[in-house]
């Protein structure tokens, strides 16, 4: 009986060395397919979007997409107003990141001697009145912006006789953060028409 007990005991050890040695590279390459997990799942989570937000025109700088931060322009007024006649221009929003922008809230104020005019229906009912700042607040909303894509709207303002430059307050919240920033409408030259024209 003793010769059998070394066999079973020889059996058991080159069992032992073939689990390890099957079984070594076989743990290494499942060690190797958790650290390339690991990692698309840590690149996944630092992708961002990165909104940047102005009017157009657009330029193009090494791949981003980059609206004006300023934009000129010539109201006419009319004979005895105060108010120019409206102004249609659009802001863009570009996202120069490399993950989609969800839920991007566009609250945009509007400075004294800048007024809304001339909205449609839809677009009066996202006017309010700021309770912090007093200020009438246009709110606009996107579901998403995309990678590289560009998401604009059209406003239509009216400007005060006698202004060079008017502020545009804009405070943009969406899933990855928020972003503060002032455009500027630059006012050149402008003409005045009589009532009738």
């Amino acid at each position: 009986m003793p010769d059998v007990w070394g066999w079973v005991e020889r059996v058991s050890w080159l069992i032992a060395i073939l689990a390890f040695v099957v079984g070594l590279p076989f743990a290494i390459y499942q060690l190797i397919v958790l650290r390339r997990e690991q990692k698309r799942i840590a690149d996944d989570l630092d992708r961002r979007p990165k909104l940047e937000i102005g009017f157009f025109p657009i330029r193009n700088e090494n791949g981003r997409n980059i609206p004006s931060s300023s934009l000129e322009v010539k109201p006419v007024w009319v004979e005895g107003r105060d108010l120019s006649t409206p102004i249609i221009f659009q802001i863009a929003c570009c996202n120069n990141g490399n993950r989609t922008a969800r839920e991007v809230l566009y609250n945009i104020s509007v400075e004294a001697g800048f007024e809304l005019t001339d909205l449609t229906e839809d677009q009066r009912k996202h006017v309010i009145r700021s309770p912090i700042t007093g200020l009438y607040t246009w709110v606009q909303k996107d579901d998403y912006v995309h990678v590289r894509d560009i998401a604009a709207f059209e406003t239509t303002v009216a400007v005060h006789r006698g202004r060079k430059t008017v502020d545009y307050p804009i405070e943009v919240s969406y899933d990855y953060g928020r972003l503060d920033l002032n455009l500027t409408l630059k006012i050149v030259g402008g003409e005045t028409k009589p009532p009738n024209a």
